[in-house]
């Protein structure tokens, strides 16, 4: 499981530094309608977001899973 959850990790990731941020996470969760609107997208990250670095890290994505 941690493995799939790598890959879909790795597929949010567009640039490769290692984490999400809002930029790259807001799309598909605008889409699918698991956010409705940039702001909740924000509120998804900063509640993700336990080192403060504004994005979202794997293990913080696997907590938040």
């Amino acid at each position: 499981q941690r493995r799939g959850l790598r890959a879909w990790f790795d597929g949010l990731d567009r640039d490769g530094s290692g984490e999400i941020s809002a930029r790259e996470l807001g799309p598909p969760l605008l889409a699918t309608g698991a956010a409705r609107s940039t702001a909740e997208v924000a509120a998804l990250i900063r509640q993700a977001d336990k080192d403060g670095s504004g994005e979202i890290g794997f293990e913080e994505f696997l907590t938040a899973m």
